[in-house]
């Protein structure tokens, strides 16, 4: 790979941070607490966010944004007693866990029915394929922007992206620690310092460990270590230097319970464990990132940030195998291990302006970006022996790997690109505002493969253009109608052996959607219509084959999300969304020992929901000797999805409850959550074979205290 051009544009984007680091000596700071007033423990507003950064990249209210945005707060993921980032994102339309994405190793979720990306603070946030299994114990708030975003982010899935904020040093001392207990003899320690270090220095410390022997024994041990510093280099001038290490280990199921060759699951105990006893997964990450925002003056900010993230993931596990057989057999069985040292660096510089022309107010946003990764990966596939059951009871051969294995793919793929983005969103008046954006990306790809002619070295270079355009219409304070078009490109970069290609897919997306703010904005409740079409993805047509690419999808749909605290006490958060994801392939598709050679056109998509909602409330006492004390209640539904692209092995619909009982006062919260009330034996994603269900009726229990 060119290593001289990766390095002079690091050089100069590196200068370029140097340079907002020292450019103004003696500016005030201009830090800021994004924590709300906390009254007997509960924080005040806290679920009626305003802004979001996400939508535009700049600070821009919510109701002048021309694209569906939520914006999940941390209070919400405390009142439900959130433990992962699947409780989390049950609180936005149109998000599903899609576990073909992340094998069961990492979160990846389609939104609309097509595939997303994560952000971590407005930047990327390494791949979501092969990702990893975030936590919530840095979470300020999750803010999901919809459908494609290419024009401002660059490389961005047709469905959208997730983006963490993450909690922010403080320029007071606070301190937090947190303890929980959960069924399964699950554990989760988390500790939270902040405060300042020195004149203009203030620092923040996040430490959180969790272990779990896990439902049906999907064991998890998760260390994370995340400190971050700010520095006030005069009024106007902030840097941050950030640092993230986290190391993993979980036991992954590839199979749940298996489908039968009558289409349906197997009546089967749903704890039952069919999955290798050898299966896991060892994982480590660091990550650094450094930035800086200068506020030159009035009009002009200037940002730079350079991230670095080192990846490294040891994986064993099942790879494919038959639906059970009429004679209680799971034939054709194969285990696979993996290894993948990753490196990814990231170089970004903008510009953003204020200016105003006459009446006409702008916001005026333009960005240079540099990305490279480095993976090395190595697979190997071994055979493994049938799983027979006896009176509902599988003997699973292989407690260990066999000696003997077939080497899939040793592969060195590598990317650069760099790229150049613009963004205008002009307030013609205080009723009618536009926004139009563009993006172009640069992109070298090599995949370098010494496995054979079979799966041969590749090397393609890629110009993507991207662009996004859109309007809002407020004929009061309280009510916005926009509308918008966006439409991107995206190479894949993947080390599955056959999902690297540099012919980029495409997406388009029109969105037309109505924003209100009730209440004096204590209710913010959003509707949108939209379709989304994307082709050239890879899509897998044979379970347990390799995707390729030939994908082509149209999603439409309806959508609504509602959060805010209506009356004092009470917080609510809901959301409902309609998605109609249907297969365009002119493709043949097949499933083992049923069909083979059928057409996917006109099929649902798997993982994909037709309908799907969620609703949370929350009420706490903020009067009388009971001040504090709360109540929180909902329920959680998703439809039917497939776990083939024929629509044969349907995956049934669901419909959980959830609740809650705390005890919050200034320094101490206690805190009940229970999950599944009603202990019903539901499934969430399908899997190679079958799916994967839900855990039963568990309690957690938490406890909190402040300083």
């Amino acid at each position: 790979m060119r290593s001289t051009s990766r390095q002079r544009a690091l050089r100069g984007l590196l200068a370029g941070t140097a340079l907002l680091g020292w450019a103004s000596p003696a500016l005030a700071d201009e830090q800021h607490n994004p924590d709300d007033v906390i009254v007997n423990g509960q924080r005040i507003n806290a679920y009626t966010p305003q802004e979001t950064m996400t939508g535009a990249k700049t600070d821009v209210p919510l109701m002048d944004i021309p694209a569906a945005v939520v914006v999940i707060p941390d209070e919400v993921l405390r009142d439900q007693g959130a433990q992962n980032m699947d409780d989390a994102l049950t609180n936005a339309s149109a998000i599903a866990p899609n576990f073909g994405g992340g094998y069961g190793l990492a979160d990846n979720y389609v939104i609309r029915g097509l595939a997303m990306r994560f952000l971590r603070d407005g930047l990327p946030d390494g791949p979501t394929f092969m990702g990893y299994r975030r936590t919530l114990a840095d979470v300020q708030s999750i803010e999901v922007l919809k459908g494609p975003g290419s024009a401002l982010y660059g490389r961005a899935e047709a469905g959208g992206s997730v983006n963490i904020t993450t909690k922010a040093p403080q320029d007071r001392f606070a301190a937090e620690a947190a303890a929980s207990y959960s069924r399964f003899n699950s554990w989760e320690l988390t500790g939270d310092v902040t405060g300042p270090l020195a004149s203009g220095i203030d620092g923040r410390i996040i430490a959180h460990y969790e272990r779990s022997d896990g439902y049906r024994g999907l064991k998890r041990r998760i260390t994370e270590i995340l400190p971050t510093l700010t520095f006030a280099l005069g009024d106007r001038n902030l840097l941050t230097i950030d640092y993230d290490y986290r190391d993993a280990s979980n036991v992954v199921d590839n199979f749940g319970v298996p489908f039968t060759l009558n289409r349906r699951l197997a009546n089967l105990d749903p704890g039952i464990r069919i999955y290798s006893p050898f299966n896991r997964v060892d994982q480590t990450i660091h990550r650094v990132t450094v930035k800086d925002e200068f506020q030159a003056n009035d009009i002009l900010k200037l940002r730079a940030a350079v991230i670095y993230d080192n990846r490294k993931i040891d994986i064993a596990r099942d790879g494919g195998a038959s639906l059970l057989s009429a004679s209680n057999t799971i034939t054709n069985r194969n285990g696979r291990t993996q290894y993948d040292d990753s490196e990814y660096w990231t170089a970004q510089f903008e510009a953003v302006m204020t200016p105003t022309t006459g009446t006409i107010k702008h916001t005026i946003l333009f960005g240079t970006e540099y990305a490279s990764a480095d993976v090395r990966t190595v697979r190997r596939t071994y055979n493994l022996g049938n799983i027979t059951f006896t009176n509902g009871v599988p003997d699973v051969p292989n407690t260990t790997l066999p000696t003997v294995s077939t080497l899939s793919f040793d592969r060195h793929i590598m990317s650069e690109s760099l790229s150049v983005y613009g963004q205008e969103q002009m307030d013609i008046s205080d009723a009618f505002k536009i926004r139009a954006g563009f993006r172009y990306d640069g992109m070298q790809l090599d995949d370098i493969n010494n496995v054979g002619v079979t799966a041969p070295s590749r090397r393609g270079a890629s110009d993507l253009f991207s662009w996004q355009a859109g309007a809002v219409y407020q004929p009061s304070h309280w009510v916005s109608l926009y509308g918008g078009y966006s439409a991107g490109q995206f190479v894949s970069v993947q080390t599955e052996s056959g999902s690297l290609s540099p012919i980029p897919e495409k997406s388009s997306q029109v969105e037309a959607g109505l924003k209100l703010q009730l209440l004096d904005g204590k209710l913010n409740a959003n509707t949108a219509l939209f379709e989304t079409r994307r082709s050239n993805y890879f899509v897998t047509l044979t379970p347990g084959t390799d995707p390729v690419q030939v994908g082509r999808q149209r999603s439409r749909g309806i959508e609504f999300d509602l959060i805010g605290a209506p009356m004092k006490g009470l917080s609510l958060i809901g959301n409902f969304a309609y998605v109609e994801a249907i297969n365009r392939a002119r493709a043949l598709g097949s499933v083992s020992g049923l069909v083979s050679n059928q057409s996917v056109y006109g099929m649902q998509l798997g993982s994909t929901p037709k309908t799907s909602g969620a609703f949370w409330a929350n009420y706490t006492l903020t009067d009388g000797p009971l001040a504090g004390f709360g109540i929180g209640a909902g329920v959680v539904y998703k439809g039917a999805v497939y776990a083939d692209a024929l629509e044969l092995l349907k995956v049934p619909s669901y419909t959980i409850y959830r609740a809650a009982l705390s005890w919050r006062t200034k320094h101490f919260d206690a805190q009940l959550s229970v999950n599944n009330l009603t202990d019903k034996v539901y499934y969430t994603v399908p899997t190679f074979i079958g799916a994967l269900p839900g855990e039963p009726r568990s309690f957690k229990l938490t406890l909190r205290t402040r300083f």
